[in-house]
């Protein structure tokens, strides 16, 4: 691990309390990755780093990585980008919660990705913009991250045996391969029966096509199997606390 100064962007993932002064932070950096920091004095409302790193925040960071230790201090952080109109919306706080949330699951410490952060400050920015769609944006940034985790769903091709698929119709979706196609799933007795609309809405959302079904009981319908798919690639991941809260309200 290199040691010195860093000064990098971040967006802010999480934060807790550390003492009556202190929090402690989580963020994604671009030139890091997934680092923590301990922001001494940031709870004292004179703080101007305290404030900035509210989550979903984009932040400049400064601060002084050293071998060895997993908590840096930071020295301070700059407000980049505030989501202002997320926080007006619940569906929309939920969906970007969401994503600081899979970034904080789905990445491990100290693993620069550059694409992944990126995509990840991309997509707070645009559930911030007007008119945006904030689970369709969460739908294609959890096939995005799972992809970035080396863990991707393709929907072209079987993911047991590699043949196109082609009979829409006997798609089947498990939870550890993926999509398969009608004979593998016959043949390993396994997965959920996806329909046409569902088979379509997935390949939208991978290629970025613009989707044209207005249904959302497909959305949570398919937000519900990534998140079994997930959770079977992931041990640690429980499920999108954010979404369970909107869910409950």
């Amino acid at each position: 691990m290199r040691s010195g100064l860093v000064r990098t962007e971040a967006i802010v993932l999480s934060k807790l309390k550390y003492s009556d002064s202190s929090n402690i932070v989580s963020f994604y950096t671009r030139q890091r990755g997934k680092i923590s920091g301990l922001m001494k004095g940031a709870r004292s409302i004179k703080s101007k780093s305290g404030l900035a790193t509210d989550v979903l925040n984009i932040v400049e960071l400064f601060y002084y990585e050293k071998e060895g230790r997993e908590l840096y201090t930071i020295n301070s952080a700059e407000l980049v980008y505030h989501p202002a109109a997320v926080l007006t919306d619940l569906v929309a706080l939920a969906c970007a919660t969401s994503v600081a949330e899979l970034l904080k699951e789905l990445t491990v410490p100290h693993e620069e990705n550059e694409r992944l952060y990126r995509g990840s400050d991309k997509m707070i920015r645009l559930m911030d913009s007007p008119g945006a769609d904030p689970l369709t944006l969460l739908l294609r940034y959890f096939f995005f991250i799972l992809e970035e985790s080396g863990v991707g769903i393709h929907f072209e091709s079987c993911a047991a045996c590699g043949s196109a698929i082609t009979e829409l119709e006997q798609v089947r979706f498990d939870s550890g391969y993926g999509i398969l196609c009608g004979n593998c799933a016959l043949e390993k007795r396994r997965g959920i029966k996806i329909s046409m609309e569902l088979y379509g809405l997935i390949n939208c959302l991978i290629t970025g096509k613009r989707y044209e079904n207005g249904d959302p009981k497909l959305k949570t319908d398919l937000l519900g199997i990534l998140e079994t798919y997930t959770r079977t690639h992931f041990e640690t991941f429980k499920g999108l606390k954010a979404l369970r809260i909107l869910g409950d309200l």
